[in-house]
């Protein structure tokens, strides 16, 4: 271990994020190049120093407005040209606040996660799925927190971005099994006693050091759905 990902170039998008920094840490642990779209500079101030004791690899930040998808191509274009490829994808967004019943719900709580956690998805999805699939080859993974699913009063916004989020993954799972790109959907879980990190997963899961990984992912598509995961 501490080498698996050298010369790889990763993209973590939401890696500023809950569960993303985590996963920037096990890829850089990996000595790999890692690419942060991050919103905000406190955002990226806060990452660079969660991983700055880190001594491999090698940590790329950038400000970006996610939602925006010409803004998303023309970024996915720099980074194409300063790195040649992008060999493993990570989407690691946060899940939505906590909020009312649809009924009392304000259209900003709406539109926040709309644009947050479905635009976003989608735009990372599109760009970054298109240029795997120009070079047939690469992984990209998704991701859902169980607890999203379940059914509580404060959590109409989560069931709802959990379950388009689920579906979209299947959708792009199809649109790119004809081009020799990997795709995966995990469902992160904290009551998985004894699972690894999901960084760690996903490092295991590129390398092909998963072994039987079905209670802890699937592919979108099959049935019935294991919601699963490695701990957070």
């Amino acid at each position: 271990m501490g080498h698996l990902l050298t010369d790889k170039v990763a993209l973590v998008a939401g890696g500023a994020g809950q569960t993303g920094p985590g996963i920037v840490r096990s890829l850089l642990r990996e000595d790999a190049t890692v690419i942060v779209p991050a919103r905000s500079a406190r955002d990226i101030g806060r990452l660079k120093e969660y991983v700055s004791s880190m001594a491999k690899g090698r940590l790329v930040t950038l400000l970006a407005d996610y939602p925006d998808y010409d803004k998303a191509f023309d970024m996915a274009d720099d980074i194409l040209s300063a790195f040649g490829r992008i060999d493993l994808a990570v989407a690691a967004f946060d899940s939505p606040a906590a909020s009312r019943c649809l009924t009392e719900l304000a259209i900003t709580e709406w539109q926040k996660m709309a644009d947050e956690n479905i635009t976003a998805g989608f735009v990372v999805g599109r760009v970054v799925l298109e240029a795997m699939k120009k070079r047939h080859g690469g992984m990209y993974v998704s991701m859902s927190h169980t607890c999203d699913f379940e059914k509580r009063p404060s959590s109409t916004l989560a069931n709802i971005a959990a379950t388009l989020q689920v579906e979209m993954a299947r959708m792009f799972c199809e649109g790119i099994k004809e081009y020799g790109v990997r795709y995966h959907h995990l469902f992160i879980s904290n009551d998985v006693t004894g699972a690894p990190a999901p960084g760690d997963f996903i490092v295991q899961l590129y390398c092909g050091q998963a072994g039987d990984a079905g209670h802890l992912f699937q592919w979108p598509g099959r049935a019935p759905m294991a919601i699963e995961g490695p701990a957070a």
